[in-house]
């Protein structure tokens, strides 16, 4: 009985050690894929700010001042303005809480209640899956209030903000989104998904310190298999 029983003791001792040495690599794997997605979400995060941080700081003063004006009278300094700023489609006036002057079309009247927001401090911005001159494709608006009732609002090429997302799928995220709170989700492949969709199964969340987004990622399949493969074979 007593070889048995210790060669009983050395399999269990051995499967014992296999088994956590198993649950040691998957955990392992886990840790390093969760990194991965953090440096892709934060390194997504930064990137957008840098979009944002420049439409919102390009040229305002003087668009501020173009503000409350009549539109006949600062239409052809507003388009000569918009020229200058990158990343931007239109810029119009808002006075009395409508827009009323565009770089685009001139003289126009919008309820500036038409583009949902979400401001902490500072700038607003939200996501629009459409605009009425351009139906079916995706644009972030940016508000900067002036005044009560009173400011800028310029509107963000969503083409932008979606390049910038599809360099998270290129190093190893399956999926990669931008969702600004309350207003919708912008999604690597540039469609819009309204905030009361059902959320992608998505692992990491990167957060903004700047602005009202979160960037949201998760890992492909193939290195999510590789990894683990991977550490597999290190233990």
């Amino acid at each position: 009985m007593a070889p048995r029983l210790s060669l009983f003791l050395c399999v269990m001792c051995g499967a014992s050690v296999m088994i956590l040495a198993i649950m040691f690599s998957e955990h392992q794997a886990k840790a390093r894929i969760a990194r991965h997605e953090q440096l892709i979400g934060s390194d997504l995060v930064e990137s957008i700010d840098q979009i944002l941080d420049r439409v919102s700081s390009g040229h305002r003063s003087e668009l501020a001042a173009l503000a409350g004006q009549p539109c006949g009278q600062v239409a052809a300094s507003l388009a000569e303005l918009e020229t200058y700023l990158r990343y931007v489609r239109a810029v119009a006036l808002v006075s009395g809480g409508r827009l009323y002057c565009s770089s685009a079309l001139g003289p126009i009247d919008i309820p500036l209640s038409a583009y949902p927001f979400r401001a902490d401090g500072g700038d607003s911005i939200g996501l629009l899956p459409q605009t009425r001159y351009q139906p079916g494709v995706p644009v972030l608006a940016m508000f900067n209030r002036t005044a009560p009732g009173t400011g800028v609002l310029s509107i963000i090429e969503a083409d932008y903000l979606t390049d910038a997302l599809a360099h998270g799928v290129r190093y190893g995220a399956q999926m990669a989104s931008m969702s600004v709170r309350d207003t919708g989700r912008l999604n690597a492949r540039g469609a819009f998904e309204p905030a009361s969709a059902p959320l992608p199964a998505y692992s990491t969340r990167a957060t903004s310190r700047k602005w009202p987004f979160v960037i949201l990622v998760s890992s492909s399949a193939a290195f999510i298999s590789r990894t683990q493969w991977e550490y597999r074979l290190g233990g």
